[in-house]
């Protein structure tokens, strides 16, 4: 790839360019219109995949540049425009083929493939005997990362001999959520799938970390779920840590604990939600700082390790910030079992669990002997062309129980397609 003057200066190639053009499409457009976590308010302020997407591409540049200014690396110049380049489009690009609904649709479209996977019967024989394990493995372990690398890949004119390292990049950025294999069957061939994660997966894995950290934070104050007086017990009552700690690293968790404290005594004289919400959203971007040079710290210690391939670890678990782990997760569970949660959940839940049951049941139709009855065929004429004809083209001499397998995915694609206003639209449609 070309990207460097003989003095030195970054020049951005062909397809990153693209990525520029890429960035101003209608999926981005659309990512503006999918909520993350709760769908939006009356006022609107809720996080969208775009924002969260473009969040995390700010953070991992951040991480990156603190640690290219660290001593071992500051003499590093073109991996640091190499690196730069790809993380500035990153993040958004990483969640551009998110479904609708965000986190709660894919919990939604993964529950559905577990619980009816061995169900769905064509031309009178079950799709799982007639799909490999892989397949299937794909299929319940769904998730939006990977359908952004499908889209990227299937959908743009991108070249991929240029951005193979963005896309494996990618890929393997998902590995913190999961320990599943995180590449989809049909792109086996493309030969991304490494087993080595890169540096840009390292980055992007701590940059997706530190932005959830953040916003849950922000999300059950705004919410009411949690005020910083619970936050702060939690941070307290934490203190009894599991696992050994530094001298030097409980002090910089002392430094956050009373941080927030300070926080809490401002509020004594003005007790108001927007005013809590401003002091939280005060002390999340400290939090998110620190978070960043320490994962920038570990990057730059771990450096040789990473590029040889002989990293094992993660820059969070390998940093100070490993003892802030049992605070998200009670934040999750504070959030998840709010009551504000448990309601939209519960809508849009049902809503993406029916529409994956009837888009899903239909496509695996398509393409067989089989005639679809009309509601089947009214499915099938909103499904976008370009989703067939992107299945028409990789399905061509594939086996039965290839052809099933994309099919589904054709479904998947139309359904990461909608926004949540669409989505909606859609079910009332149908029902």
């Amino acid at each position: 790839m070309e990207i460097m003057k003989s003095d030195g200066e970054c020049i951005y190639s062909k397809n990153y360019k693209f990525f520029s053009e890429f960035l101003s499409g209608n999926m981005i457009r659309k990512m503006q219109q999918k909520s993350l976590i709760l769908p939006a308010g009356k006022d609107g302020n809720r996080k969208t995949l775009y924002s969260h997407g473009l969040e995390i591409s700010v953070v991992s540049e951040m991480i990156a540049s603190i640690a290219f200014s660290s001593e071992k690396l500051r003499n590093m110049a073109i991996e640091k425009y190499m690196l730069s380049e790809m993380l500035a489009y990153a993040g958004i690009v990483r969640s551009s083929g998110q479904p609708p609904f965000g986190y709660s649709a894919n919990n939604s479209i993964r529950n559905w493939f577990i619980d009816n996977i061995e169900k769905i019967k064509v031309e009178n024989k079950y799709i799982s005997e007639l799909m490999s394990e892989r397949m299937k493995e794909d299929l319940i372990n769904f998730s939006g990362i990977k359908m952004s690398v499908r889209y990227l890949l299937r959908y743009t004119d991108i070249n991929l001999g240029q951005v193979e390292e963005f896309i494996t990049g990618l890929v393997e950025s998902e590995s913190y959520m999961s320990d599943k294999s995180v590449m989809y069957s049909e792109l086996n061939e493309m030969n991304l799938f490494s087993n080595k994660k890169t540096a840009l997966s390292y980055i992007l894995e701590a940059a997706a970390y530190i932005v959830a950290t953040t916003s849950i934070i922000d999300d059950v104050v705004t919410n009411s779920c949690a005020i910083s007086h619970q936050i702060l017990y939690y941070l307290r009552s934490n203190e009894d840590f599991s696992e050994d700690i530094t001298e030097e690293e409980y002090q910089k968790y002392c430094i956050l604990v009373n941080s927030l404290e300070r926080c809490s005594s401002d509020l004594k004289y003005s007790v108001t939600a927007d005013r809590e919400s401003e002091l939280i959203h005060r002390w999340t971007v400290l939090l998110r700082n620190e978070m960043c040079i320490s994962a920038s710290e570990s990057f730059a210690r771990n450096y040789d390790e990473i590029c040889s391939g002989e990293y094992k670890s993660n820059l969070i678990s390998d940093s100070w910030c490993r003892i802030l782990k049992p605070l998200f997760r009670k934040l999750c569970d504070v959030l998840i079992g709010s009551s504000e949660y448990i309601e939209s959940s519960f809508g849009t839940q049902k809503i993406i669990t029916v529409l994956t049951e009837q888009i899903v049941n239909t496509a695996v139709r398509y393409d067989t002997s089989e005639r679809l009855s009309f509601m089947e065929t009214k499915i099938m004429s909103m499904i976008p062309e370009k989703c067939k004809s992107v299945y028409h083209s990789t399905s061509t001499g594939k086996s039965e129980g290839e052809k099933i397998y994309l099919r589904i995915l054709m479904a998947l694609d139309y359904i990461c397609s909608m926004t949540d206003s669409e989505t909606e639209e859609i079910y009332r449609k149908l029902h």
